[in-house]
């Protein structure tokens, strides 16, 4: 009978230990979830291994900055983007609007160039 007793206490404590480790890691207070453990058995374990951390929302707000940051550094930094030139058609042959070159209408890249339609 002793020894259930013994045992069930050693048992309490271990469960107690280790919420207060596992809330530690997850920015809890750890003397809290100990007592909360001890007092719930596995349950408390449960419970604050499926609770968010605490930095989790640290984390993303860091996360948030650097990507803000930089997309401002790629905005100012970028060129602007020149739309798709448009082919000349004239009949049977298109003309290349970089070179001004006359090439067959079945032709996908300009001959001067090297351009594609």
């Amino acid at each position: 009978m002793i020894i259930g007793i013994i045992a069930g206490i050693v048992y309490l404590i271990i469960i107690g230990w280790l919420g207060s480790w596992l809330a530690a890691k997850k920015g809890y207070s750890s003397v809290a979830w100990f007592f909360i453990c001890v007092l719930t058995g596995p349950f408390g374990i449960i419970v604050l291994a499926g609770a968010p951390s605490q930095y989790t929302e640290l984390y993303l707000e860091e996360i948030k900055r650097k990507l803000d940051s930089r997309s401002t550094e790629n905005q100012l930094n970028s060129k602007p983007i020149n739309p798709i030139p448009s082919v000349k058609l004239s009949g049977k042959t298109w003309f290349c609007n970089k070179c001004q070159t006359e090439n067959a209408a079945t032709a996908n890249s300009c001959k001067g160039c090297g351009e594609y339609r």
